[in-house]
Parts: C-alpha cells; structure tokens; sequence
C-alpha cells in the first residue's frame, strides 16, 4: 500500500470514492487561520 502523502495514495482513494467503496470526504469550513496560513509573514515581507 502506498504511503497516505503519496500521489499513488491520491489516485487510488479518489478512485474508491468514484466507485463508493469510501465515502466523500467531509467539507470543511476553513477559518482565518487557515486563509492567514497563505499570506507572507511579517520577516518574509520585508525580505523584498
């Protein structure tokens, strides 16, 4: 079995999920934090 971070993992549980062997992975309401994750922080802005 491949590694769960592998892309062969991917592949193979999207699959399954296509097939309904597993269910649907759960949506999930992303919060500030995780929108915040994708913005620079204070010492990479000024880097520039």
């Amino acid at each position: 079995m491949p590694k769960k971070t592998s892309l062969d993992y991917a592949i193979i549980h999207d699959k399954l999920i296509e097939m309904h062997i597993l269910p649907d992975n759960p949506i999930v309401k992303p919060t500030d934090d995780y929108w915040n994750s994708f913005k620079p922080k204070n010492n990479e802005k000024n880097k520039s």
